[in-house]
């Protein structure tokens, strides 16, 4: 089998140790996987994201420090995660990290 690839675009923002790729699956894999994105980031400070629900499952995974992760409620303890997954009619999140 071959493996499939395409150019993946990558959109530099306006710090300059972010990185941004989007990509779609190989043929044998549409249909089943929806497109999918990566960021690299080295910001040298904390950076935090807001993760709202979608109609998708969303596969996040920290291939350096950890996340941490909570739910956007009162009371909602925060967590570390190597990676974590947000189903379709999961609540916010939170999710924090070192920057670096």
């Amino acid at each position: 089998m071959v493996a499939h690839r395409e150019p993946v675009p990558i959109t530099r923002a306006s710090l300059p140790t972010w990185e941004h790729a989007v990509g779609k699956p190989p043929p044998a894999l549409q249909g089943i996987v929806g497109d999918y994105s990566g960021y690299y980031q080295n910001l040298k400070q904390p950076i935090s994201r807001l993760h709202v629900p979608m109609a998708r499952v969303v596969l996040i995974l920290a291939l350096g420090d950890g996340l941490s992760a909570r739910p956007v409620r009162q009371g909602a303890t925060t967590q570390t995660y190597q990676s974590f997954v947000l189903g379709i009619d999961a609540q916010p999140y939170v999710s924090e990290h070192c920057g670096e």
